[in-house]
């Protein structure tokens, strides 16, 4: 009787260890989070150089030919202000980036580049953008923003306007579809706007200083020709106009 007790007891305690294992087994073992090490955000460079022609520049990329290093900075601002601290010929790189850093801490402000950078309001920006264009820009021509059907002539000076799109206008409050058709020829603007398109025969009154000559050519010889326009009113680069933008470039067309 004792034999089979112990037997029984024995078996108990078998299959016990035989759970206690097979929990070992099923239940996964707890490990702690693995944490990635916090990144340090890159250190900003930028490097002083000039180049051959002794123009001096900063830049955050390395340069190798014909660049000579100057010296080495923690910030566009540090290599600026070195730049313009040392005696050196005028470079037109240390000057715009220095106008666009005095720029930028005005918060009301932004900056155009081009032409030695232009610092313009953040306001007329963002009112080309809500008005449906893409900011502010250069513009190859004085016909920027310059809206209607009338035809015109542009001149070739460079502007600032809102950037609408190559088929619509900014004018003044919303970009809309710009349905101006420019001129063939100066006597087309001159004509169609109220003036006379005559033509300057021999002999011709020439005067410098005051002091008067005729030119000596052929009689009725044409020499250019020149727009007439009705009284107090003067031909600019959209014909006729009482506006005072006289082009003198455009008041006569010589052959």
């Amino acid at each position: 009787m004792k034999l089979i007790l112990i037997w029984i007891i024995a078996l108990f305690m078998i299959v016990l260890l035989g759970c206690e294992i097979q929990k070992d087994i099923v239940e996964p073992i707890e490990q702690e989070p693995i944490t990635e090490p916090e990144s340090t955000p890159p250190v900003e460079k930028w490097f002083l150089y000039k180049d051959q022609f002794n123009a001096w520049s900063c830049n955050d990329k390395t340069q190798t030919t014909d660049f000579e290093l100057i010296d080495t900075f923690s910030s566009e601002e540090e290599c600026v202000n070195f730049c313009l601290s040392v005696p050196r010929p005028e470079s037109s790189d240390c000057e715009q980036r220095n106008a666009k850093i005095q720029c930028l801490k005005q918060p009301d402000k932004i900056f155009l580049k081009g032409f030695g950078g232009t610092c313009i309001d953040k306001k007329n920006n963002d009112d080309c953008i809500d008005a449906g264009g893409l900011g502010i820009k250069w513009f190859s021509n004085g016909c920027v923003d310059n809206c209607g059907t009338k035809p015109r002539i542009c001149t070739q000076a460079f502007k600032l306007g809102c950037d609408c799109g190559t088929t619509m206008c900014y004018d003044g409050q919303q970009c809309v579809n710009d349905k101006f058709e420019p001129y063939a020829t100066k006597q087309e603007a001159c004509e169609k706007t109220g003036g006379n398109w005559t033509q300057l025969k021999c002999p011709l009154p020439i005067c410098t200083n005051g002091i008067c000559k005729e030119v000596v050519c052929p009689p009725e010889e044409i020499r250019g020709e020149i727009c007439v326009c009705p009284k107090e009113e003067i031909f600019t680069l959209q014909g006729c106009t009482k506006e005072r933008e006289l082009d003198l470039l455009s008041t006569i067309a010589y052959k």
